[in-house]
């Protein structure tokens, strides 16, 4: 694999183990709403994914509830569940950066996640120093697995698509960042990459130890 110029990043289940307490602040809320038990089949399907996606994916769920409401109060029970208990960051992490910074290859944040809660669990962890530059979900007009939050970056940073690699756990992210004609490996955390998904990636990997061997 060439040596790319920039290395962009997923954050939650790339970088940080967010998307456990996550999705136990969600299966509390659908319990308390009535609904049936999330399972993580279901929850992983808006891994990955922004609050427009999420929002119409809960309307075809259930037709009957106030989907807008529910995600707020899920993501509002995310938030105190990520404020009141450690993340831990992923195996390799402060390792692929040390990589990273010795190869002078930038380095940036791209979730579709809001700015809000990206700062606080990216400062939480020790994350946000050690990035070039955070990429939101709000920052862009469609959320992944459209491309445009990946092209939004390279352009920023001033690198051609074709020399970034994206970092990704998610379905949504390997389609985004193959839309956008980057490189992708991706690192599956609680979504089950397809055999279409993984021929759209340069390769799958167990952790981010993994890619500094790939560099």
């Amino acid at each position: 694999m060439t040596t790319p110029k920039l290395v962009i990043f997923d954050k939650d289940g790339l970088m940080m183990d967010t998307e456990s307490p996550v999705f136990a602040a969600w299966k509390e809320v659908f319990s308390e709403w009535g609904l049936p038990p999330l399972t993580k089949e279901f929850y992983a399907r808006f891994i990955g994914m922004d609050g427009r996606d999420n929002i119409r994916q809960m309307e075809e769920a259930f037709p009957d509830a106030d989907t807008s409401e529910l995600l707020m109060f899920c993501r509002d029970r995310s938030r105190v569940y990520l404020q009141n208990n450690p993340i831990q960051t992923m195996p390799g992490l402060f390792e692929l950066f040390d990589t990273l910074d010795e190869k002078g290859i930038k380095k940036i944040v791209a979730t579709s996640s809001g700015r809000e809660s990206s700062r606080l669990t990216l400062e939480k962890c020790g994350i946000l120093p050690r990035v070039d530059a955070v990429f939101t979900g709000d920052m862009v007009e469609r959320g992944k697995p459209a491309p445009d939050i990946f092209l939004l970056a390279a352009k920023t940073m001033g690198v051609h698509p074709s020399e970034c690699l994206v970092l990704e756990d998610s379905n949504a992210g390997v389609m985004a960042a193959h839309a956008a004609g980057m490189k992708v490996i991706v690192i599956p955390d609680m979504t089950i990459p397809t055999p279409e998904i993984l021929a759209l990636c340069v390769c799958k990997c167990v952790s981010l130890f993994d890619v500094i061997e790939l560099l």
